[in-house]
Order: C-alpha cells, then sequence, then structure tokens
C-alpha cells in the first residue's frame, strides 16, 4: 500500500494518462518561411533586373519545397542529388525562360536547396500531437501477447509464480535486442 486508497486511486488514473500525453506529444521540424540568405544568394556579376527576377524565381523555389518536398523529406535527411519532377514553379517569370533556361534554373535551386537542408537555422521546431505511436507498437504488443501465451501453454505454473510475469518479459526483451530488433 502507497500511502492512502484515495492516493492510490490518483495515481491509477493519473499515471496512465500522463504517460500517453507525454508518448502521443512530439516534436516536429518544419522549413522556415523565409528562406535563408545561401538561398537568396545570386551571382555578383547579375545586374538589379536579373537579381530582382532570381529572387522572385528563389522565393517561388522555396515555396515549393516548404509545400512539396518538405512534407517528403524531413530535417536530417540526404536530398537526393537529381531533383524530383515536383520540384518545379509556375508563374510569369518561368514562363518566360526557354525550356533550357527552366530546367537550369530548377537544377541550380535544387543544388542551393541541397546545400541549405542541412543547416539547422533553415529549420524550426514545433510540438504536435499525435498517436501514431499506438499503431507502431500493437504489432510488437500482439507478438509479446502471442509469445506469451505459447510459454503459458508450455509452462502454466511458470505464469502464477511471483514474478514470473517479469521474469519472462525481461527474457523476452533481451531475446528481441539480441535479433537487432
Amino acid at each position: 500500500m502507497i500511502v492512502s486508497r484515495t492516493v492510490d486511486r490518483f495515481l491509477i488514473v493519473a499515471l496512465p494518462i500522463a504517460i500517453f500525453v507525454y508518448l502521443s506529444i512530439g516534436a516536429a521540424f518544419q522549413l522556415k518561411v523565409e528562406p535563408p540568405p545561401e538561398f537568396l544568394r545570386g551571382e555578383p556579376d547579375w545586374g538589379p533586373k536579373r537579381k530582382a527576377a532570381e529572387e522572385q524565381m528563389a522565393r517561388a523555389y522555396w515555396k515549393c519545397s516548404i509545400d512539396v518536398i518538405g512534407s517528403r523529406y524531413g530535417f536530417g535527411q540526404d536530398l537526393p542529388f537529381a531533383a524530383p519532377a515536383e520540384f518545379k514553379i509556375d508563374g510569369p517569370r518561368l514562363a518566360a525562360l526557354s525550356p533550357k533556361a527552366a530546367e537550369d534554373a530548377s537544377a541550380r535551386y535544387w543544388q542551393k536547396l541541397r546545400q541549405v537542408w542541412i543547416l539547422p537555422y533553415v529549420w524550426e521546431k514545433h510540438y504536435q500531437w499525435s498517436t501514431s505511436w499506438i499503431g507502431k507498437s500493437l504489432p510488437a504488443v500482439h507478438g509479446s501477447i502471442d509469445s506469451f501465451m505459447d510459454l503459458a501453454k508450455s509452462y502454466p505454473l511458470f505464469v502464477f509464480m511471483p514474478g514470473g510475469v517479469l521474469v519472462w518479459f525481461l527474457v523476452h526483451r533481451l531475446m528481441d535486442r539480441g535479433k537487432g530488433l
């Protein structure tokens, strides 16, 4: 007995709720809305008109990065060398370019994105509610229950020994670690 029946009842309710909330709140990373200076930086020999056009194009590619690429690849993941087909922009500036120039611009901004993707200050961290851990852990729980039922069928007295379930659980976990799980 811990302290009193009231405290016991409180802990029986509060502890599982606290564990559930703790497991359900997780950190998520998202690209910042404002592109970093390295992504916007152009060539020094560009004139003011070209620099303005390139900055608009860079901002459009950055928006595409947030909307499309950020949902496919997460923080810390390596981006592929070649740009995916979804990494494209529409607009009057791109329509004015020749197909070859548009392809070159896409490749250039993809390489810039690959360079800034790994920089921590390009990302913002926020917390979100997600219960996806429940679905991910269900197969492991199912396997553990099956394994325990097999043990109970083979050694029925072992299950009722004091601490028998705890011993089974610890041995089962050690065997799983040995398999590389």
